[in-house]
């Protein structure tokens, strides 16, 4: 018996699209397998062959940008997560992703911007708490403190017990003068863990804020006994003593802090403070040129500038 003609005609129009739905599906499978496996360069190759066969797709394009992301292949990762964007601008996932690409490349704004769409569009539970809380870091980069309160509160809601969204939303209660209430939840994080010598840093730190000076030394001390080799809380106890005019022993703990890591702008800018105060001004404008070459002013303001031209004359 003959096929007709029409038949053979309709078989042959077909053949291709099954051939290039199982072709992208081994090709996919390829993909996954090596990502699960961590072979990231073996991902980002086969997501490569699948973006090309299948252009119009955003699957090869988010598993490309994905792959390089985990290869730190950043501009790569960028450009194929925004082609997935341009096919389908409602996939959480990928705006989620590429707003990390951006915020590594320090662009906080254009990651926030992200996670508004991700927000917007995500309909999956387990994903409300990683994007608050990954916009509350964002937020605090930009000096959106109410932003981080609101986005910490939210990503508490989702998990009561994370620690990372309660001591961010410590660090904005702090920066909008919120001290005590920075306290509360800071304290809350020692209840869970007491073994970071950073809670018991920043709760000290805050306290020196607050000039509660014999307060802040009970938790430096316990700062330094949690993690003795830690640079930061021997030039805050420094900073501490100093305050109580025991300079002798704020230069010990601020020197203990520049053995322990002599790139630290902010303990040179303690000591010049105490060499200050201890009528030394020659001392004093050395530790702040270094402090500045260093780059105090990009991590902590002006501060160091006014007192060079104040001091240094």
């Amino acid at each position: 018996m003959k096929m007709k003609p029409l038949v053979w005609m309709l078989l042959l129009l077909c053949c291709p699209i099954i051939l290039n739905a199982q072709d992208k599906t081994a090709l996919l499978k390829k993909t996954t397998e090596s990502f699960r496996k961590e072979d990231f360069k073996k991902a980002a190759s086969y997501s490569e062959t699948l973006s090309e066969k299948f252009p119009q797709e955003e699957d090869g394009f988010y598993w490309l940008g994905l792959s390089n992301y985990k290869l730190n292949k950043y501009d790569k990762s960028f450009a194929a997560f925004t082609k997935a964007i341009q096919i389908n601008n409602k996939n959480t996932y990928i705006y989620f992703y590429r707003a990390k690409v951006l915020a590594m490349a320090n662009k906080s704004q254009d990651a926030i911007n992200d996670l508004n769409m991700a927000i917007k569009y995500n309909t999956v539970d387990s994903m409300t708490f990683h994007l608050y809380l990954f916009r509350s870091g964002e937020r605090s980069s930009v000096r959106d403190f109410e932003g981080v309160i609101s986005d910490s509160y939210a990503a508490l809601k989702e998990d009561s017990a994370s620690i990372d969204a309660m001591s961010n939303l410590a660090m904005a209660l702090n920066e909008t003068g919120k001290g005590e209430e920075a306290i509360r939840w800071l304290q809350k994080i020692v209840s869970i863990d007491s073994s970071s010598f950073v809670i018991f840093q920043n709760i000290g730190f805050i306290l020196s804020g607050m000039e509660r000076y014999q307060e802040a030394m009970i938790y430096f001390d316990k700062a330094i006994h949690a993690s003795p080799d830690e640079a930061f809380p021997y030039s805050n106890r420094g900073h501490v003593k100093m305050k109580m005019k025991d300079y002798e022993g704020a230069l010990q703990d601020i020197n203990k802090s520049i053995k322990l890591n002599s790139g630290n702008s902010y303990a040179y800018r303690n000591r010049a403070l105490v060499h200050l105060e201890m009528k030394d001004p020659a001392r004093a404008c050395k530790d702040l040129e270094t402090a500045r070459k260093l780059g105090f002013d990009k991590l902590y303001g002006d501060e160091v500038n006014h007192l060079i031209a104040e001091k240094c004359k």
